[in-house]
Formats: structure tokens, C-alpha cells, sequence
């Protein structure tokens, strides 16, 4: 069992979700997507494309990720760039 993830009205489909992970409001996960421990994605974000998101990750609002990302990183944009 996985301990404190928060969804709030994400849409997420076929994906795995690591502990302490923070799924925002209208945010999209789908195609087989991970999001690693003690990450963030923001409101309206969207991570496609079996994409996985490295551990303590932070995911800009409105964002769209379509590639791995690395381990502590911050990105935001379209597509998504580390900031």
C-alpha cells in the first residue's frame, strides 16, 4: 500500500504512482506513466506517452511532459524543460 498520494480530480490511467506523490487537480497521466516518491505535478499538467517522472520531481502548472526526466529536477513548459 502506497502512503500519502494525493489526487485531486486527476485523470490518470495505467499508471504507477511512487509514496508522498502529489497528483493536481485536472492533471493527465496516461499510457503507462510513472511518477516516482515525493514528487509534484501541477494543476493541468499533462504527462503522456509511458513518460517516467524521476523521484522528487516538481511538474510546472499546465506543463506537458513527454520525455524521462532525471531525479530532482523542476520543469515547466511545452514541452516541459528542466528550469
Amino acid at each position: 500500500m502506497h502512503k500519502s498520494i494525493y489526487m485531486y480530480g486527476a485523470s490518470v490511467h495505467g499508471m504507477v504512482v511512487g509514496d508522498f506523490a502529489h497528483i493536481s487537480i485536472n492533471a493527465s497521466l496516461a499510457g503507462g506513466v510513472i511518477v516516482g516518491k515525493n514528487t509534484f505535478v501541477g494543476m493541468g499538467a499533462n504527462v503522456i506517452n509511458k513518460v517516467k517522472i524521476a523521484s522528487n520531481n516538481i511538474i510546472g502548472a499546465g506543463s506537458v511532459v513527454i520525455k524521462n526526466t532525471k531525479i530532482n529536477q523542476t520543469l515547466a513548459g511545452i514541452p516541459a524543460k528542466e528550469l
